[in-house]
């Protein structure tokens, strides 16, 4: 089950996906409820044979055959077949899987680094007498942060290549307000400046009143 009784969903991406719309209704149909059962399972795929999915899709086996030809030739969705299995799989749900899966791994190692960062005498996070700047600067450096523009730059490149939607403009606005920071948040020193990025970016979206990321990169569905 997914980690949220609920998920995001946006009625224009449904709405305007071109290769949806020129499929029959009854595809719309069967695709929805393909989509609604990776929801409830929290993947981005349904797999199974033709008879497994037409229980599951509530659906007959003409109109699921109907439905692959349609979301095959409109290429709403990625559709595979071997070894008497089908699989249906959703693109937005899967760059958005694949996202979701690198923060977590991003924020298991900035767990990780964390504690090694606070068990470690000598990388204590103030020195007695330091000003605020100093010591916030000598723990950033210590556990090996305090990034290069560039290395903000290939951080920024790679996510696009993932889907996200950041800007140039605003990963430079983000560095700089962190650079400016000593690379804190709060009183706590920055352990994974990627996260602290996106960290920022998302909190400058908000204040500027812009809405949440959204994934458009490729088809919608």
């Amino acid at each position: 089950m997914p980690e949220l009784p609920w998920v995001k969903w946006y009625p224009a991406d449904w709405a305007s996906e071109p290769g949806l719309r020129l499929c029959r209704p009854a595809t719309r149909g069967i695709w929805m409820d393909a989509l609604n059962t990776m929801m409830l399972s929290d993947s981005y795929e349904v797999v199974g044979t033709e008879e497994d999915l037409c229980s599951l899709l509530a659906c007959l086996p003409i109109e699921f055959r109907m439905a692959i030809s349609q979301l095959k030739l409109r290429e709403v969705a990625e559709i595979a077949e071997q070894n008497g299995n089908i699989t249906l799989t959703s693109r937005k749900r899967k760059r958005e899987w694949k996202i979701k899966e690198e923060r977590r791994k991003a924020g298991r190692l900035s767990g990780v680094a964390r504690t090694k960062h606070e068990h470690d005498p000598e990388h204590g996070v103030g020195t007695k007498g330091g000003t605020r700047s100093a010591s916030a600067s000598a723990s950033a450096s210590a556990s090996g942060l305090n990034p290069t523009k560039e290395m903000a730059e290939k951080w920024l490149d790679d996510w696009k290549k993932s889907g996200a939607d950041y800007t140039m403009a605003e990963m430079e606005s983000a560095f700089l307000a962190l650079s400016a920071n000593g690379w804190m948040w709060g009183k706590n020193p920055v352990v994974d400046f990627r996260a602290a990025l996106e960290r920022q970016i998302q909190t400058d979206r908000q204040r500027g009143g812009k809405p949440p990321v959204k994934q458009t990169v490729g088809g919608n569905f």
